[in-house]
């Protein structure tokens, strides 16, 4: 029986059929030569009907007034005495209409003049109503735009590339390779593909030709703007549809090789100084020839303090002195009111929020001293130096900030609204649009590779930090993957499911063509007619296209069934349609033709190469690629084998496909039905070719023929690019990355992968894969307490001896007993114990007392109702307690920005936070101040828990003003503070520990805001040390607890690693041990077996065990008694 939630997910997938779920595609659109010509057609059409208005107004209307007013002057003149007469209101109406046209005809005179001097800016007419001008400017810029789209269609000769992936007010910079040529190769690529395209902010004045004349060398090349930025949604909310007119302060997308571009200059809030006089609208007409635009000067400015100790909290009012924002302007425009930069050097110039300036200061080097970009230099030289997709000179990673370093040396960041794109500007553009479904299977696969180093991980040890090079490529996609991890399994459940429902009722599998996905439901498409199961799902009318709702409860489509194999293991995304929609195109026993521009059919194959190397239902399939997509062959290795020639691989290909034909001819059934029914004993597996090569030889075009004539039959699919065969289905993509299907009328914006974005996730996946571990990083702050601990809470090594060594002065272990007193009856071995009791000496233990004498009665507020100090929960779901001002919207945002700069040892400037969150510097202050009431004030100082940021005390030894949270209790802080003192306190430090676990709610982090977050993937990985320190010190209370005897604390130390590092094999083998203790040996053996042996992170076969591992099981003989 359905639920009233799957009711109302049958209604939602009927009216997504009703409302034409992908059957609106099925129709041509836009992008192809004849709609290009209908385009056209209707701007002369456009053109006409305006030069008939520009008739009417220039002729027609002085015509009018002569012919039905003639001489407006009154007979006899004008008597004041005398009563007005109808003769004389009639020619005072007539005069006003003289006037009025006479000041449009110098306004069309001008403007025509402006247009034919190459869309200059015409000057503002003295006299003349600015709406006068304005409309004059349409009428003249619709005659030219039409003039110009008749002499550029076919004289489209530099092509917009991949400007359309391009986020907007983004350029791209490449962090200087500094290691190997194999470094600066992929370098040199990323640069050469990231510079695709850039953003320009729409001026007073602008008409698409004149930026077309000014940034593209051409007027008439207007229409390749156009077609860049139809449909897009500006700003201010209004969609770009028509070129006629634009509106300063939109932001438009600009093909690849336009010149002159500055997205400094675009983007920068210009600072003006007010003087006596000065109004908003004064300013707002000198900055942008429009005083009706004083708004964007009062929303950049309005709460803002300045060095007077005003607050600006009136429009009406502002004081001679102040210095505000005025965004969107022009930098080189009004240069005599800009007030110089000034270095970011003393404390004048250091008040990043009293005295809301704007940061001038230049883009920040790495950090020359940071360790963990270096100590890997030789083993990793392989990387990729990719960087984010940077604003206004480049965003880098975040690291942890050295206070004695120089304070000019700040991270410049963009001013562009942080509502311009849906995901950052570091995002690769590749895991954009549709590419976040690679994303999505990406995440999955680092997931699972993650997964297995945690399970591989030596206690005391941390699993390996990210290379720095790639930590833009695990942001891209961590970030672009959050919220499409859930639709790529939904996808290959739902398809799963609908195949096991088909198979119980005995119905043939149906012919799947392509998936699209929107945001609320998933439709397949079918090359033929077929019979449905009927609900959860919608069927139109010609049973081609079955529809269900995302909400759908899985179990109403269909039987779960474990480890069977996937029926459409070559589904691949294509690219997203203008309604947002997600295709994916079922490739098997199909012979594409790639067509179109080299560059994006080159980066379309290599995407696709990337998806079946990790997209969970093409674990079975083998992929052969021919001159390209060599990048993408580490991150599958067992599915990806890379040819030189296409010769030997394609008689491989035929005699597998063969072999494929003649087994399905004696059941008379397709692959994926074969598959389905899981009847024979030998799998049916997939393969996919992609060539890219000059030559078509003979046993290449064998295969592609055979493919063709045994369509459902082969198993087999082949996608050649560039080349032309009759035998083949095309797929064609034009140099604006649109993608179209002629077969099937279809075009959508086709996803593809550059070189250095293949590279740099090829890159991270492989470092994910390696079964490592290290040392746990010293961990950064000035506090006392913090110069004696390592990243996950531990002493550092200089305060610890060997649990063997005798010491001088007394000392003692969390664990005092003999090595074999805790491995008998423990899943431990003497190098555990090594590394997580070792012997401290009384002088540590007393110097940790004394760095940390606060440590308990911070503990006693963490717990008190009566806290009024801001506290952090981050050792579980992300949340915040706070005694301010109460927040009613956006609390995930603002939870994120405490957490951010909770966890900043030195705080943080206005651009680092900007740099972080992706955001405008004026944001950031408007944001902080936000979070600054909601924190609250500090009972101890008087002053907010975010003091003024020049007053921060950090703020003193960095030389600049900071934003940084003072007095605030962090979970992640109190479980190492508690740590480090539970070492130094011998036996008697097991309390501690107990406490830090006791503050343990669920999984590190847990429940964060959908595309934020980000910067914790910068540095040091706070995530990752806490997952392995919760595991440590379960382990240490664990293993002290059964040789005690205490089950019942062992159970809870168990059941609390389990439920926050699901991941390590320590945690496991220790809730093993308590199993035992209790009695439950057969369940303890079936939980090794199963759980521990067997397990397995990614669906594939059980892996090796680790050495530890093999050690403990043996020792204890789990597996032994389980023989």
């Amino acid at each position: 029986m359905k639920t009233g939630r799957d009711d109302v997910a049958y209604r939602r997938a009927k009216d997504s059929l009703a409302g034409g779920v992908a059957k609106r595609h099925l129709q041509p659109l836009s992008l192809d030569r004849g709609s290009q010509r209908r385009g056209t057609r209707m701007w002369w059409i456009k053109a006409l009907g305006t030069l008939g208005v520009l008739a009417l107004l220039v002729v027609g209307v002085p015509l009018g007034l002569i012919a039905f007013v003639g001489n407006p002057w009154p007979t006899g003149g004008v008597d004041l005495q005398q009563e007005l007469s109808d003769e004389a209101i009639i020619g005072a109406l007539a005069a006003v209409a003289w006037l009025l046209w006479a000041q449009l005809l110098v306004c069309i005179l001008v403007e025509t003049v402006a247009a034919a001097r190459n869309g200059a800016v015409a000057a503002r007419v003295p006299g003349a109503f600015g709406f006068q001008q304005q409309f004059a400017r349409v009428l003249i810029t619709s005659v030219v735009l039409a003039i110009g789209s008749g002499t550029t269609v076919s004289l489209h000769t530099e092509p917009a590339s991949a400007a359309t992936f391009t986020p907007a007010t983004r350029t791209s910079t490449i962090t200087p390779a500094t290691t190997t040529h194999a470094v600066a190769d992929v370098v040199q690529v990323a640069a050469e593909v990231e510079d695709s395209g850039s953003t320009i902010t729409v001026q007073h004045g602008d008409t698409l030709w004149g930026l077309a004349e000014k940034h593209l060398g051409d007027g008439a090349k207007f229409e390749e703007i156009s077609h860049l930025n139809e449909g897009q949604t500006m700003k201010d909310g209004k969609v770009f549809r028509t070129p006629d007119r634009l509106e300063a302060g939109w932001e438009l997308r600009m093909p690849a090789g336009a010149t002159g571009l500055n997205d400094a200059d675009q983007a920068q809030v210009t600072e003006v100084q007010v003087e006596a006089g000065d109004s908003l609208w004064k300013i707002a007409e000198e900055q942008y020839g429009e005083g009706s635009e004083w708004p964007k000067i009062w929303k950049a400015n309005k709460g803002e303090q300045f060095e007077d100790g005003r607050t600006f909290t009136d429009p009406d009012l502002i004081q001679p002195g102040w210095e505000l924002d005025v965004p969107g302007t022009t930098a080189a425009a009004h240069t005599e009111q800009l007030k110089p930069a000034a270095p970011n050097t003393g404390a004048d110039n250091s008040a990043a929020d009293s005295a809301s300036k704007p940061s001038t200061a230049e883009p920040q080097p790495a950090d020359a001293h940071d360790e963990s970009a270096t100590s890997h230099s030789d083993s990793r030289a392989d990387l990729p130096s990719i960087s984010p997709r940077a604003v206004e000179g480049g965003i880098q990673p975040q690291t942890t900030p050295d206070p004695t370093s120089n304070p000019s040396e700040s991270v410049e960041v963009s001013t562009a609204d942080e509502n311009d794109d849906p995901l950052p500007g570091w995002i690769m553009p590749g895991l954009m649009g549709a590419g976040t479904l690679l994303a999505g299977s990406l995440l999955l696969t680092l997931r699972n590779r993650r997964a297995n180093q945690h399970r591989t991980r030596r206690p005391g040890r941390t699993i390996p930090v990210t290379d720095p090079q790639l930590a833009v490529v695990e942001k891209s996609i961590t970030v672009a993957g959050a919220t499409t991890t859930t639709t790529v399994e939904l996808v290959e459940t739902l398809l799963r499911r609908l195949v096991a429902s088909l198979t119980e009722r005995s119905q043939p599998l149906p012919a799947l063509a392509a998936v699209e996905v929107t945001t609320t439901a998933v439709a397949i498409h079918l090359r033929k007619p077929a019979t449905p199961p009927g609900e959860p799902w919608v069927v139109s009318d010609d049973g081609l296209l079955w529809v269900v709702d995302k909400d759908v409860d899985p179990d109403l489509v269909g039987a779960e069934q474990v480890d069977s194999p996937a029926p459409w293991p070559l589904l691949v995304t294509i690219g997203q349609d203008d309604q947002g929609g997600s295709w994916l195109l079922n490739t098997e026993d199909l012979s594409v033709v790639v067509t179109g521009d080299s560059v994006a059919v080159g980066d379309f194959a290599r995407f696709v190469a990337a998806e079946v190397a990790c997209n969970p239902w093409s674990k079975h399939t083998v992929l052969d690629v021919v001159g390209i997509a060599r990048e993408v062959a580490v991150m599958s290795p067992e599915r990806i084998h890379v040819h030189d020639t296409p010769t030997a691989v394609a008689t491989q290909a035929v005699a597998d496909a063969v072999h494929t034909i003649d087994r399905l001819a004696e059941r008379n059934e397709d692959t994926p039905t074969a598959r389905a029914l899981q009847t024979d004993p030998d799998p049916w597996p997939s393969r996919l070719l992609i060539v890219d090569h000059p030559d078509m030889v003979d046993e290449l075009d064998q295969l592609v023929r055979l493919v063709t004539d045994h369509s459902g039959r082969t198993a087999t699919a082949v996608m050649l690019l560039g080349q032309d065969h009759a035998e083949s289905f095309e797929i064609h993509i034009d140099e604006r990355r649109q993608l179209t299907i002629p077969a099937v009328n279809l075009t959508v914006q086709a996803v593809g992968l550059t070189a250095a974005e293949a590279h740099g996730c090829a890159a991270l996946l492989a470092h994910a894969d390696a079964d490592t571990d290290e040392a746990a990083p010293d961990l950064a702050g000035d506090q006392t307490w913090q110069s004696l601990a390592t990243a996950t809470g531990s002493l550092r090594d200089q305060y610890r001896f060997s649990r063997a060594t005798s010491t001088l002065e007394p000392s003692g272990s969390l664990l005092e007993d003999a090595d074999h007193a805790y491995t008998s009856v423990a899943a431990t071995t003497s190098e555990d114990l090594e590394a997580l009791a070792p012997r401290v000496t009384e002088t540590v233990r007393d110097d940790v007392a004394a760095a940390d004498p606060t440590l308990d009665s911070d503990l006693e507020e963490w717990t008190s109702e009566d806290c009024v100090r801001p506290r952090l929960t981050l050792l579980g779901p992300v949340g915040a307690r706070t005694s301010g001002n109460a927040l009613d919207r956006r609390k995930p945002f603002y939870t994120e920005l405490f957490a951010y700069l909770a966890t900043r040892p030195y705080g943080a400037t206005t651009d680092e936070v900007a740099a972080a969150f992706d955001i405008n510097t004026s944001r950031v202050r408007t944001d902080v101040n936000k979070l600054r009431d909601w924190l609250g004030v500090n009972p101890a100082t008087g002053e907010k828990f975010i003091p003024d940021a020049r007053n921060a005390p950090s703020a003193q030894q960095r030389g600049i003003g900071v934003y940084e949270v003072v007095d605030a209790l962090v979970d992640t802080d109190l479980f190492r503070r508690l740590r480090v003192r539970g070492e130094s306190r011998g036996r008697d430090g097991i309390e501690d520990l107990v406490r830090a676990l006791q503050l343990v709610t669920g999984r590190p982090f847990e429940k964060l805001r959908p595309g934020g977050w980000g910067w914790l993937l910068d540095g040091d990985r706070l995530d990752q040390h806490m997952v392995c320190a919760i595991a440590d010190v379960a382990h240490v209370v664990v293993t002290h607890s059964l040789h005690a005897g205490d089950l019942d604390r062992a159970r809870t130390a168990a059941g609390i690693a389990i439920m926050a590092a699901p991941d390590e094999e320590v945690a496991r083998l220790d809730l093993a041990a308590v199993l035992e203790a209790q009695g439950h040996e057969r369940e303890a053996e079936r939980f090794v077996r199963q759980d521990v042996a067997n397990r397995s992170d990614d669906g594939e076969a059980p892996t090796e065990l680790s050495a530890r591992t093999e050690q403990i099981i043996d020792a204890r003989r789990w597996l032994n008694r389980v023989m």
